[in-house]
């Protein structure tokens, strides 16, 4: 189960920054610069890790 729930953080961690940064959608509270490369940072930690514990568990 707990793999179920990480596979699935990363695509929500993605879709949920996309209209974080839209001013049309967020008005004043666009995230910045700074936090849309750290977040997407993390997405792609987040995304290597997965890949990592599913190389992992087929061994």
């Amino acid at each position: 189960m707990r793999f179920a729930q990480d596979v699935i953080a990363v695509p929500i961690m993605a879709v949920m920054m996309l209209p974080a940064a839209k001013p049309n959608v967020t008005g004043q509270f666009v995230v910045s610069t700074c936090l849309r490369i750290l977040d997407w940072i993390a997405t792609g930690v987040m995304a290597l890790a997965i890949l990592g514990m599913g190389i992992t568990s087929l061994l």
